[in-house]
């Protein structure tokens, strides 16, 4: 479980109260101000558990290196010109599945910082569809019109393996960030915040083993039935 977690500071935010309360810090930031690519999977499938160089411009040594079949990199480095792969059928389907699956959870990152980069991932999603509607697999494969783009058809794609473990992925991560969010609240409550930052990601996880467990319990049992949210008075 740990493995799936990442770094729990990368994902919670400081308390910009400055009061030393638990206001903010165990939620996240920011909105979903783009659209998720798969809006029917807004929710769980399931409640169990170039430094240096101006743009454009060529410099002797790197048209020497391209005349030799090589290009450079933005870090310098040398890769050759083009790429040529030569892939039987079963492994142009496994291809189309792999760049969806990776746009598709790209497609999660909200960051304003990470638009060019999403869309970088979807243009070259785009690419290999439509190269491979020409390449035997056009009933998979549709244009659609809103987003200018190739994509799998929706029809399809729910009988996809990429399908299946972007769903799995989403149910797993879901209740996995739920029962750890719950139990590093309920830490930080009971030692109090400026304590709780002191403390290790190592030593923050042996502290909330407990706690994790009775969630973990919990949602197995009864999903998020007996989940609810308890507004203070003062909050009308």
């Amino acid at each position: 479980m740990d493995g799936r977690r990442g770094q729990l500071p990368s994902r919670i935010p400081n308390n910009e109260d400055g009061d030393g309360s638990l206001k903010n810090w165990y939620t996240r930031t920011g909105s979903n101000r783009r659209p998720i690519r798969c809006k029917r999977t807004a929710l769980p499938l399931s409640y169990s558990c170039t430094a240096g160089r101006e743009a454009g411009r060529r410099f002797p040594e790197d048209q020497a290196k391209s005349d030799a079949g090589l290009r450079v990199g933005r870090g310098g480095g040398l890769f050759p010109a083009r790429m040529h792969l030569r892939l039987s059928d079963q492994e142009l389907a496994t291809l189309v599945e792999m760049v969806s699956l990776a746009a598709n959870v790209a497609s999660w990152n909200q960051k304003e910082t990470a638009n060019d980069q999403v869309a970088a991932f979807e243009n070259l999603e785009s690419k290999i569809l439509e190269k491979a509607g020409h390449s035997g697999l056009g009933d998979w494969i549709e244009f659609d019109e809103e987003s200018q783009r190739f994509r799998v058809k929706a029809e399809k794609e729910e009988s996809l393996f990429y399908h299946e473990c972007y769903e799995e992925f989403r149910n797993e991560s879901f209740w996995d960030e739920l029962a750890v969010r719950l139990a590093d609240r309920d830490l930080a409550r009971a030692i109090g915040f400026a304590e709780w930052e002191k403390l290790s990601e190592e030593d923050r996880r042996a502290r909330t083993v407990a706690w994790e467990k009775r969630y973990w319990e919990e949602f197995s049992k009864r999903g998020v039935e007996r989940v609810t949210v308890i507004t203070p008075p003062t909050e009308g």
